[in-house]
């Protein structure tokens, strides 16, 4: 993921009359610049396969075969559920469909399983991330030309039209949790797109969304994400401070660690080249973390307490 990069921004300053428009379904965002605006669209879909429908896919898609499959078909195959409660068993079912929930492979299988989506959306020339049951599709076109606009829009509206078709009576596309937001420059007017109709439901776009946990707006200017770390550390750090006489520093680090530090730096890299009193709200936490750690003040100079803890400004 590479957003906002300081070649985008400059990008940005260059092209102020091209804008582009990225439709996704969910999880890792691609590139953005004010000279291109994007809309995405989130699909979730809810897992619902036939065993043996897989089981050939991994033989003529992907070419596994001999004991590698031998080893996915004992592994999917003739499984049983029942339910325990102490001493008492229900009747065993037969499975046939799905995989144990919360296995190491389960993703994996999944995406192998949802690869057909790949073929579709490369066939409407759209962009695509799969992560798991997330899929993101993605796209762009020039608000400076309102056809190429309209274009676009309806060629993701047939995208996932096709999508849809190619889940039935194989998985559920879950129109309750589809987003669909645009990004575009904050320096230029917003493109004339207010929503889009998945299937045979109406969605309005989103100001906000949420990718991978990070909070993203219309213009990408990581500020949503922002507020979001700095309302966590900051309740955190309240929680930790009203035991710290309690604790030694060695606890006291570790549940900074554990807390704040690990907030702050999640998808750090999203906070490249970001405006300065972004990262200045954020640099206010880990000073307010580490006065806490060694319980100076707040006149006490910051620089020596953050040297000691070998952490780098922000």
């Amino acid at each position: 993921m590479n957003l906002c990069s300081r070649q985008t921004k400059n990008l940005i300053a260059r092209r102020p009359r091209l804008v582009k428009f990225i439709m996704i379904l969910l999880p890792p965002l691609t590139v953005v610049t004010q000279s291109f605006s994007f809309c995405l669209i989130y699909l979730r879909h809810l897992i619902l396969w036939t065993t043996g429908f897989f089981l050939r896919r991994l033989f003529t898609r992907f070419g596994i075969r001999y004991k590698a499959l031998d080893w996915f078909v004992s592994y999917l195959s003739d499984r049983t559920q029942y339910v325990k409660v102490k001493d008492t068993s229900s009747h065993s079912l037969r499975l046939t469909q799905g995989v144990p929930q919360g296995s190491v492979l389960g993703p994996i299988l999944y995406s192998l399983y949802t690869s057909p989506l790949g073929v579709i959306a490369k066939h409407h020339q759209m962009n695509f991330h799969l992560y798991a049951d997330d899929t993101q599709l993605y796209m762009s076109f020039k608000t400076c030309c309102t056809n190429d606009m309209e274009l676009s829009k309806t060629s993701m509206e047939a995208c996932v039209r096709d999508i849809d078709l190619w889940m039935v009576q194989r998985l559920k596309l879950n129109q309750e949790k589809t987003e669909v937001l645009v990004f575009s420059s904050c320096y230029r007017p917003r493109p004339n797109i207010h929503d889009m109709t998945i299937v045979d439901e109406v969605v309005n776009c989103s100001s906000t969304v949420k990718d991978i946990g990070v909070p993203l707006d219309e213009s990408l200017s990581m500020a949503p994400h922002v507020t979001a770390v700095c309302k966590s550390a900051f309740f955190h750090l309240r929680s930790i401070s009203q035991i710290r006489k309690f604790l030694n520093m060695e606890t006291t680090k570790s549940l900074v660690h554990a807390f704040i530090t690990s907030t702050v730096d999640y998808c750090n890299l999203l906070l490249y080249s970001v405006h300065k009193y972004l990262l200045l709200r954020l640099q206010r936490v880990l000073n307010c973390a580490a006065r806490i750690v060694f319980k100076s003040n707040k006149y006490d100079h910051i620089t020596p307490l953050l040297k000691e803890l070998h952490w780098l400004p922000i």
